[in-house]
């Protein structure tokens, strides 16, 4: 039996809070792999711009998808600026943000963008299942309050 190994290549960036690395993964699900949770640091310390609530991202994907890709990907995420510009090769990463150019972004196969597309679909939902979660959770506490609150008949 013949056995193929994948070529990947190893990312990593950084997201400017939870929500957005949180839409990253889901974003990324089913294309990439290995993915974890990273100190997100930049080159320089600078009391100015802290980034405490910076979270930093590593993966890995298929060879055949390119920098230029993801950032395409990245680009197209609401609000992910700082991960499309500081996206990088493992390697060569510096938590730094890249002023990026229209040549710097390429789109990727159409698949990839339908595969994207699904996950966030799925992101969606399970989120919509979170707020219902929330909501009824609040409803009990709330029908508890009055409860306890309510004078008790003699």
């Amino acid at each position: 039996m013949k056995e193929t190994t994948l070529q990947t290549t190893q990312w990593r960036c950084r997201a400017e809070c939870v929500a957005d690395a949180e839409l990253l993964k889901w974003a990324l699900r089913g294309i990439a792999i290995d993915m974890r949770d990273e100190p997100a640091w930049l080159p320089d310390e600078d009391p100015v711009f802290l980034t405490l609530y910076d979270v930093g991202l590593s993966f890995r994907t298929e060879c055949t998808l390119t920098l230029g890709m993801l950032r395409w990907i990245f680009s197209h995420l609401t609000d992910c600026h700082v991960a499309t510009e500081s996206l990088a090769e493992f390697s060569e990463y510096t938590a730094g943000r890249t002023d990026l150019e229209a040549s710097d972004f390429a789109a990727p196969p159409t698949d990839i963008i339908q595969h994207v597309e699904n996950n966030l679909d799925e992101y969606c939902l399970y989120l919509e299942v979170l707020r219902d979660r929330a909501q009824e959770s609040s409803a009990v506490l709330y029908e508890q309050r009055l409860d306890f609150e309510m004078p008790q008949a003699a």
